[in-house]
């Protein structure tokens, strides 16, 4: 009885009122097991039902009968009083109706903020595993900052038991934050080293404290051996949302925003040329001595020649 009011109070919206009452029933009976005589008691208490032969609860609207629960002591009661306690209970049903009605006709229009609530938002598939987090990690959060109840299906429905009207909208934002892109691929923001690990930091970005990863071989165009030679925990930096892995994490990249290195040029050359021995020309300029004729006549032609 109370439940229903109650309920109507708090604006769920029940059909109508429900009551229930508890019949109970004290008899006589002869050697031969018949009922000589009984009596039968509208809503009883402890001690009735303690010392009586039953305990008959029925529960209904205006309208019939919604459940009966029956416990008696004796081995049966005879159909007649069954149904004389049913109409015991029948009219004192009613009466307690009637009361409810004056109470509250109906489940008020507009459901108070302390009314439990129920609702389901939609999350594109993709963007699932950002409400859900590392290790279920968002979603329990979500779960014990706002009081809320989640359940998560595949087709992007996400389900929210709530409370409370307040705790119902706070769980609503933080999904909905959740599984709305908070970056966009290309764009570049301003960040702040949170975690860092061996394979790279954590970034939380300071306009919307998503976070994402830093990749070791996302921090400097040259080898970076350990993630601590190039940033440290608090460190701000500049960094550029490169994308998305597959379970919606975002991942970042510092040396897309730095200018890239010189072409390396092969100085080979130069070098040679820097550690030739002293008195010699470089390598690429030496010029050769001419070769001495051979002697004979090649040579006599040569001394006659010059004579001439």
């Amino acid at each position: 009885c109370s439940g229903s009011l109650a309920l109507m109070d708090a604006g769920v919206p029940l059909l109508d009122h429900a009551a229930g009452v508890s019949v109970g029933l004290i008899m006589d009976e002869d050697h031969e097991g018949r009922v000589t005589a009984h009596t039968i008691f509208t809503d009883i208490q402890g001690m009735e039902d303690h010392h009586g032969d039953m305990d008959f609860k029925i529960a209904g609207t205006r309208d019939g009968i919604t459940a009966v629960q029956l416990d008696i002591k004796p081995a049966g009661v005879p159909l007649e009083i069954l149904l004389e306690a049913l109409s015991h209970a029948t009219k004192a049903r009613h009466t307690i109706l009637d009361t409810l009605v004056l109470a509250l006709e109906g489940p008020r229009v507009d459901v108070r903020d302390n009314a439990p609530r129920f609702g389901a938002v939609t999350v594109e598939k993709e963007l699932l595993g950002r409400v859900i987090g590392p290790q279920g990690s968002n979603v329990k959060g979500i779960e014990r900052d706002t009081a809320a109840r989640i359940t998560i299906n595949d087709t992007g429905e996400v389900n929210i038991f709530a409370p409370t009207k307040a705790s119902f909208e706070a769980a609503t934002q933080r999904i909905m934050d959740a599984g709305v892109p908070a970056v966009r691929v290309g764009s570049r923001y301003l960040g702040k080293v949170v975690s860092i690990k061996d394979f790279g930091a954590i970034v939380e970005l300071a306009a919307n404290a998503t976070l994402g990863l830093l990749h070791i071989s996302e921090i400097a165009h040259h080898r970076t051996v350990a993630v601590t030679d190039e940033l440290q925990l608090g460190q701000e930096l500049e960094v550029q949302c490169i994308g998305l892995d597959p379970r919606g994490n975002v991942k970042f990249s510092r040396k897309a925003l730095l200018p890239l290195p010189p072409p390396r040029t092969n100085n080979a050359t130069n070098t040679r040329q820097q550690h030739s021995p002293p008195g010699y020309p470089p390598r690429n300029n030496i010029v050769l001595p001419a070769a001495p004729s051979p002697p004979g006549r090649g040579g006599q032609q040569g001394g006659g020649t010059s004579g001439q």
